[in-house]
Protein backbone atom coordinates (compact mmCIF):
# COMPACT_ATOMS: atom_id res chain seq x y z
CA UNK A 1 0.00 0.00 0.00
CA UNK A 2 0.91 3.68 0.10
CA UNK A 3 2.43 3.42 3.58
CA UNK A 4 4.78 0.69 2.45
CA UNK A 5 5.77 2.78 -0.54
CA UNK A 6 6.57 5.83 1.63
CA UNK A 7 8.50 3.65 4.08
CA UNK A 8 10.70 2.38 1.28
CA UNK A 9 11.24 5.82 -0.24
CA UNK A 10 12.33 7.21 3.13
CA UNK A 11 15.03 4.56 3.42
CA UNK A 12 13.21 1.51 4.75
CA UNK A 13 14.75 -1.85 4.01
CA UNK A 14 11.72 -3.61 2.63
CA UNK A 15 10.83 -4.12 -1.03
CA UNK A 16 12.28 -2.75 -4.23
CA UNK A 17 11.51 0.94 -3.76
CA UNK A 18 14.48 1.79 -1.57
CA UNK A 19 16.82 -0.25 -3.73
CA UNK A 20 15.70 1.56 -6.88
CA UNK A 21 15.48 5.05 -5.43
CA UNK A 22 17.31 7.38 -7.81
CA UNK A 23 17.21 4.82 -10.62
CA UNK A 24 15.83 5.64 -14.09
CA UNK A 25 12.65 3.75 -13.16
CA UNK A 26 12.11 5.76 -9.99
CA UNK A 27 12.91 9.03 -11.78
CA UNK A 28 10.30 8.24 -14.44
CA UNK A 29 7.76 7.32 -11.76
CA UNK A 30 8.35 10.61 -9.95
CA UNK A 31 8.04 12.58 -13.19
CA UNK A 32 4.53 11.28 -13.91
CA UNK A 33 3.47 11.45 -10.27
CA UNK A 34 2.63 15.10 -10.84
CA UNK A 35 0.89 15.68 -7.51
CA UNK A 36 3.70 13.92 -5.57
CA UNK A 37 1.21 11.62 -3.88
CA UNK A 38 3.51 8.61 -4.07
CA UNK A 39 1.30 6.90 -6.65
CA UNK A 40 0.19 7.38 -10.25
CA UNK A 41 -3.50 8.09 -10.59
CA UNK A 42 -5.74 7.68 -13.61
CA UNK A 43 -5.14 11.15 -15.11
CA UNK A 44 -1.37 10.77 -14.66
CA UNK A 45 -1.40 7.34 -16.29
CA UNK A 46 -3.40 8.79 -19.19
CA UNK A 47 -0.65 11.37 -19.75
CA UNK A 48 2.02 8.65 -19.80
CA UNK A 49 0.02 6.49 -22.23
CA UNK A 50 -0.46 9.44 -24.60
CA UNK A 51 3.25 10.24 -24.46
CA UNK A 52 3.88 6.63 -25.50
CA UNK A 53 1.74 7.25 -28.58
CA UNK A 54 -1.12 5.04 -27.43
CA UNK A 55 -4.71 5.65 -28.48
CA UNK A 56 -6.27 6.40 -25.10
CA UNK A 57 -10.02 5.99 -24.76
CA UNK A 58 -11.88 5.78 -21.42
CA UNK A 59 -12.30 1.97 -21.73
CA UNK A 60 -8.62 1.50 -22.61
CA UNK A 61 -7.54 3.71 -19.71
CA UNK A 62 -9.71 1.72 -17.30
CA UNK A 63 -8.29 -1.52 -18.65
CA UNK A 64 -4.73 -0.21 -18.20
CA UNK A 65 -5.46 0.79 -14.62
CA UNK A 66 -6.90 -2.64 -13.86
CA UNK A 67 -3.85 -4.28 -15.37
CA UNK A 68 -1.31 -2.24 -13.40
CA UNK A 69 -3.21 -1.75 -10.14
CA UNK A 70 -2.68 -5.24 -8.74
CA UNK A 71 -3.86 -4.46 -5.20
CA UNK A 72 -6.99 -2.63 -6.46
CA UNK A 73 -6.16 0.52 -4.52
CA UNK A 74 -7.30 2.73 -7.40
CA UNK A 75 -3.74 3.96 -7.91
CA UNK A 76 -0.52 2.58 -9.40
CA UNK A 77 2.13 2.41 -6.69
CA UNK A 78 5.84 2.14 -7.37
CA UNK A 79 6.10 -1.64 -7.01
CA UNK A 80 3.31 -2.04 -9.57
CA UNK A 81 4.85 0.57 -11.87
CA UNK A 82 8.25 -1.11 -11.54
CA UNK A 83 6.95 -4.47 -12.79
CA UNK A 84 5.28 -2.82 -15.80
CA UNK A 85 8.26 -0.59 -16.63
CA UNK A 86 10.62 -3.60 -16.81
CA UNK A 87 8.43 -5.07 -19.57
CA UNK A 88 8.19 -1.82 -21.55
CA UNK A 89 11.23 -1.66 -23.86
CA UNK A 90 10.07 1.55 -25.54
CA UNK A 91 9.92 3.51 -22.28
CA UNK A 92 13.25 2.10 -21.08
CA UNK A 93 14.96 3.08 -24.33
CA UNK A 94 13.69 6.67 -24.13
CA UNK A 95 14.68 6.94 -20.47
CA UNK A 96 18.20 5.64 -21.13
CA UNK A 97 18.77 8.06 -24.02
CA UNK A 98 17.40 11.02 -22.05
CA UNK A 99 19.55 10.28 -18.98
CA UNK A 100 22.69 9.75 -21.08
CA UNK A 101 22.47 13.25 -22.57
CA UNK A 102 21.22 14.95 -19.40
CA UNK A 103 24.86 15.44 -18.45
CA UNK A 104 24.21 18.03 -15.71
CA UNK A 105 21.60 15.73 -14.11
CA UNK A 106 19.02 18.52 -14.10
CA UNK A 107 16.29 16.12 -15.29
CA UNK A 108 15.87 18.32 -18.36
CA UNK A 109 17.75 18.71 -21.64
CA UNK A 110 19.08 22.15 -22.50
CA UNK A 111 19.94 23.28 -26.04
CA UNK A 112 23.53 22.01 -25.89
CA UNK A 113 22.55 18.58 -24.57
CA UNK A 114 19.77 18.24 -27.14
CA UNK A 115 22.10 19.27 -29.98
CA UNK A 116 24.61 16.58 -28.98
CA UNK A 117 21.83 13.99 -28.79
CA UNK A 118 20.59 14.87 -32.28
CA UNK A 119 24.14 14.80 -33.67
CA UNK A 120 25.21 11.52 -32.04
CA UNK A 121 22.03 9.70 -33.01
CA UNK A 122 22.08 11.22 -36.52
CA UNK A 123 18.41 12.09 -36.23
CA UNK A 124 18.38 14.24 -39.36
CA UNK A 125 16.50 16.93 -37.44
CA UNK A 126 17.78 20.46 -36.79
CA UNK A 127 17.99 21.80 -33.25
CA UNK A 128 15.37 24.40 -34.17
CA UNK A 129 12.91 21.76 -35.40
CA UNK A 130 13.45 19.61 -32.32
CA UNK A 131 13.01 22.52 -29.92
CA UNK A 132 9.84 23.63 -31.72
CA UNK A 133 8.41 20.13 -31.34
CA UNK A 134 9.41 19.56 -27.71
CA UNK A 135 9.81 22.91 -25.99
CA UNK A 136 6.20 24.05 -26.31
CA UNK A 137 6.51 26.35 -23.29
CA UNK A 138 9.57 28.08 -24.82
CA UNK A 139 11.58 27.60 -21.63
CA UNK A 140 14.74 26.40 -23.37
CA UNK A 141 14.47 23.13 -21.42
CA UNK A 142 13.09 19.77 -22.54
CA UNK A 143 11.20 17.73 -19.93
CA UNK A 144 11.23 13.93 -20.14
CA UNK A 145 7.56 13.61 -21.06
CA UNK A 146 8.01 15.94 -24.06
CA UNK A 147 11.07 13.97 -25.15
CA UNK A 148 9.24 10.65 -24.72
CA UNK A 149 6.34 11.84 -26.88
CA UNK A 150 8.72 13.06 -29.63
CA UNK A 151 10.89 9.94 -29.47
CA UNK A 152 7.84 7.67 -29.64
CA UNK A 153 6.48 9.45 -32.73
CA UNK A 154 9.83 9.05 -34.48
CA UNK A 155 9.93 5.37 -33.53
CA UNK A 156 6.42 4.76 -34.86
CA UNK A 157 7.30 6.42 -38.17
CA UNK A 158 10.34 4.18 -38.49
CA UNK A 159 8.40 1.00 -37.72
CA UNK A 160 5.75 2.11 -40.24
CA UNK A 161 8.55 2.22 -42.82
CA UNK A 162 9.45 -1.40 -41.98
CA UNK A 163 5.81 -2.44 -42.23
CA UNK A 164 5.45 -0.85 -45.68
CA UNK A 165 8.71 -2.46 -46.85
CA UNK A 166 7.47 -5.98 -46.07
CA UNK A 167 3.85 -5.39 -47.06
CA UNK A 168 4.88 -6.29 -50.60
CA UNK A 169 1.38 -6.37 -52.07
CA UNK A 170 0.37 -3.08 -50.44
CA UNK A 171 -2.64 -4.67 -48.78
CA UNK A 172 -2.16 -2.81 -45.49
CA UNK A 173 -1.38 -6.05 -43.64
CA UNK A 174 1.39 -8.66 -43.47
CA UNK A 175 0.66 -12.20 -44.66
CA UNK A 176 2.57 -15.32 -43.65
CA UNK A 177 4.98 -15.24 -46.60
CA UNK A 178 5.84 -11.60 -45.98
CA UNK A 179 6.46 -12.32 -42.29
CA UNK A 180 8.67 -15.29 -43.22
CA UNK A 181 10.80 -13.01 -45.40
CA UNK A 182 11.22 -10.51 -42.56
CA UNK A 183 12.28 -13.23 -40.09
CA UNK A 184 14.74 -14.63 -42.63
CA UNK A 185 16.23 -11.18 -43.32
CA UNK A 186 16.75 -10.68 -39.58
CA UNK A 187 18.46 -14.08 -39.24
CA UNK A 188 15.70 -15.12 -36.85
CA UNK A 189 14.37 -18.67 -36.86
CA UNK A 190 12.33 -18.91 -40.06
CA UNK A 191 11.34 -22.56 -40.28
CA UNK A 192 7.74 -23.19 -41.29
CA UNK A 193 6.89 -24.05 -37.69
CA UNK A 194 8.56 -20.90 -36.28
CA UNK A 195 6.87 -18.64 -38.82
CA UNK A 196 3.49 -20.23 -38.11
CA UNK A 197 3.96 -19.70 -34.37
CA UNK A 198 4.80 -15.98 -34.74
CA UNK A 199 2.08 -15.49 -37.35
CA UNK A 200 -0.62 -16.99 -35.10
CA UNK A 201 0.41 -14.75 -32.19
CA UNK A 202 0.35 -11.61 -34.29
CA UNK A 203 -2.74 -12.08 -36.42
CA UNK A 204 -5.05 -12.82 -33.51
CA UNK A 205 -8.54 -13.56 -34.83
CA UNK A 206 -7.77 -12.02 -38.23
CA UNK A 207 -6.32 -13.68 -41.30
CA UNK A 208 -3.28 -11.36 -41.55
CA UNK A 209 -1.08 -9.24 -39.27
CA UNK A 210 -2.35 -5.68 -38.79
CA UNK A 211 0.03 -2.74 -38.56
CA UNK A 212 -0.91 -2.14 -34.90
CA UNK A 213 -0.10 -5.74 -33.96
CA UNK A 214 3.10 -5.64 -36.01
CA UNK A 215 4.24 -2.40 -34.38
CA UNK A 216 3.80 -3.73 -30.86
CA UNK A 217 5.72 -6.92 -31.70
CA UNK A 218 8.49 -5.23 -33.69
CA UNK A 219 9.36 -2.72 -30.98
CA UNK A 220 10.28 -5.60 -28.66
CA UNK A 221 12.48 -7.40 -31.20
CA UNK A 222 16.03 -6.37 -30.32
CA UNK A 223 17.64 -7.53 -33.57
CA UNK A 224 15.00 -5.85 -35.69
CA UNK A 225 15.23 -2.59 -33.75
CA UNK A 226 19.01 -2.56 -34.01
CA UNK A 227 19.01 -3.00 -37.79
CA UNK A 228 16.35 -0.30 -38.18
CA UNK A 229 18.15 2.13 -35.87
CA UNK A 230 21.40 1.75 -37.80
CA UNK A 231 19.57 2.12 -41.13
CA UNK A 232 17.89 5.35 -40.02
CA UNK A 233 21.15 6.76 -38.62
CA UNK A 234 23.09 6.26 -41.84
CA UNK A 235 20.28 7.16 -44.25
CA UNK A 236 21.47 10.74 -43.87
CA UNK A 237 19.32 12.22 -46.65
CA UNK A 238 16.17 10.41 -45.44
CA UNK A 239 15.72 8.88 -48.89
CA UNK A 240 14.56 5.53 -47.52
CA UNK A 241 17.65 3.74 -48.83
CA UNK A 242 21.36 3.48 -48.07
CA UNK A 243 23.47 4.82 -50.93
CA UNK A 244 27.15 4.18 -51.65
CA UNK A 245 28.56 7.13 -49.66
CA UNK A 246 26.28 6.42 -46.70
CA UNK A 247 27.34 2.78 -46.68
CA UNK A 248 31.00 3.81 -46.90
CA UNK A 249 30.48 5.88 -43.73
CA UNK A 250 28.95 2.90 -41.95
CA UNK A 251 31.68 0.49 -43.07
CA UNK A 252 34.31 2.96 -41.87
CA UNK A 253 32.65 3.29 -38.46
CA UNK A 254 32.42 -0.52 -38.18
CA UNK A 255 36.05 -0.83 -39.33
CA UNK A 256 35.05 -3.11 -42.18
CA UNK A 257 37.59 -2.82 -44.97
CA UNK A 258 35.43 -3.61 -47.96
CA UNK A 259 34.31 -1.46 -50.87
CA UNK A 260 30.71 -0.27 -50.44
CA UNK A 261 29.90 -1.29 -54.01
CA UNK A 262 30.96 -4.85 -53.23
CA UNK A 263 28.65 -5.04 -50.20
CA UNK A 264 25.75 -3.58 -52.17
CA UNK A 265 26.29 -6.09 -54.98
CA UNK A 266 25.82 -8.96 -52.49
CA UNK A 267 22.23 -8.10 -51.56
CA UNK A 268 20.98 -5.39 -53.92
CA UNK A 269 18.22 -6.32 -56.34
CA UNK A 270 19.35 -3.88 -59.00
CA UNK A 271 19.03 -0.17 -58.16
CA UNK A 272 22.52 0.29 -56.72
CA UNK A 273 21.20 1.12 -53.25
CA UNK A 274 20.22 -0.84 -50.15
CA UNK A 275 16.52 -0.78 -49.33
CA UNK A 276 15.55 -1.55 -45.74
CA UNK A 277 14.92 -5.27 -46.32
CA UNK A 278 18.22 -5.65 -48.20
CA UNK A 279 20.09 -3.74 -45.50
CA UNK A 280 18.48 -5.81 -42.71
CA UNK A 281 19.55 -9.01 -44.47
CA UNK A 282 23.17 -7.84 -44.73
CA UNK A 283 23.36 -6.19 -41.30
CA UNK A 284 21.90 -9.17 -39.46
CA UNK A 285 24.53 -11.43 -40.98
CA UNK A 286 27.19 -8.91 -40.05
CA UNK A 287 25.86 -8.76 -36.46
CA UNK A 288 26.31 -12.51 -36.17
CA UNK A 289 30.03 -11.96 -36.76
CA UNK A 290 30.36 -9.88 -33.59
CA UNK A 291 32.38 -12.57 -31.77
CA UNK A 292 34.82 -12.67 -34.67
CA UNK A 293 34.95 -8.87 -34.71
CA UNK A 294 35.71 -8.68 -30.99
CA UNK A 295 38.48 -11.26 -31.33
CA UNK A 296 39.92 -9.47 -34.36
CA UNK A 297 39.93 -6.09 -32.59
CA UNK A 298 41.62 -7.64 -29.57
CA UNK A 299 44.58 -8.79 -31.69
CA UNK A 300 44.67 -5.71 -33.93
CA UNK A 301 46.87 -3.90 -31.40
CA UNK A 302 47.79 -0.96 -33.67
CA UNK A 303 44.11 -0.47 -34.67
CA UNK A 304 45.02 -0.55 -38.35
CA UNK A 305 42.06 -2.71 -39.32
CA UNK A 306 44.41 -5.55 -40.31
CA UNK A 307 46.45 -8.25 -38.56
CA UNK A 308 50.15 -8.27 -39.27
CA UNK A 309 52.17 -11.47 -39.03
CA UNK A 310 53.38 -10.36 -35.59
CA UNK A 311 49.82 -9.75 -34.36
CA UNK A 312 48.67 -13.08 -35.78
CA UNK A 313 51.29 -14.84 -33.63
CA UNK A 314 49.30 -13.83 -30.54
CA UNK A 315 46.25 -15.62 -31.95
CA UNK A 316 48.37 -18.76 -32.15
CA UNK A 317 49.69 -18.26 -28.60
CA UNK A 318 46.17 -17.92 -27.18
CA UNK A 319 45.19 -21.09 -29.02
CA UNK A 320 47.98 -22.90 -27.13
CA UNK A 321 49.95 -23.76 -30.27
CA UNK A 322 53.75 -23.56 -30.55
CA UNK A 323 54.90 -20.32 -32.15
CA UNK A 324 57.95 -21.89 -33.79
CA UNK A 325 55.85 -24.19 -35.96
CA UNK A 326 56.71 -23.41 -39.62
CA UNK A 327 53.09 -24.10 -40.59
CA UNK A 328 52.07 -20.80 -38.91
CA UNK A 329 53.53 -18.85 -41.82
CA UNK A 330 51.74 -21.17 -44.21
CA UNK A 331 48.40 -20.59 -42.43
CA UNK A 332 49.02 -16.82 -42.48
CA UNK A 333 49.67 -16.90 -46.21
CA UNK A 334 46.55 -18.98 -46.85
CA UNK A 335 44.42 -16.48 -44.95
CA UNK A 336 46.04 -13.53 -46.71
CA UNK A 337 44.08 -14.13 -49.89
CA UNK A 338 45.08 -10.90 -51.61
CA UNK A 339 48.78 -11.40 -50.72
CA UNK A 340 49.26 -7.95 -49.24
CA UNK A 341 51.12 -9.22 -46.16
CA UNK A 342 48.27 -8.67 -43.71
CA UNK A 343 44.94 -10.26 -42.80
CA UNK A 344 41.72 -8.27 -43.18
CA UNK A 345 38.69 -8.85 -40.97
CA UNK A 346 36.83 -10.66 -43.77
CA UNK A 347 39.78 -13.02 -44.25
CA UNK A 348 40.00 -13.61 -40.50
CA UNK A 349 36.25 -14.15 -40.07
CA UNK A 350 36.18 -16.98 -42.61
CA UNK A 351 38.74 -18.87 -40.50
CA UNK A 352 38.03 -17.42 -37.03
CA UNK A 353 38.36 -20.15 -34.38
CA UNK A 354 36.25 -18.06 -31.96
CA UNK A 355 33.13 -17.97 -34.15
Amino acid sequence: GCAAFMFNCLGGSRGKSAHHRGSPIFTTFQHYDKDKSGAIESAELEKLMKDLGLDVTPPKLRAAMRSLDKDRSGKVEFEEFYAWYKRNKQLQEARNIFDKYDTDKSRTLDGGELKKLLTDLKCGVSITEALTAMDTGRTGKIEFDAFLKWHTKRGRREVHMVFKTYDKDGSGSIDKNELAQLLEDLNEESTAEAVEDVFKKLKGKGSKVSEASFMKWFQNQASAREALDVFVQYDEDDSGSIEVQELENLLKDLRIHRPANEVIAEVDTGDGKLQLDEFSRWYSKHRDLDDARQAFNRYDSDKSGFLSHGEFIYVIIDMGLPTDDPSITEVFQQLDRDNNGRISFDEFAKWNPYA
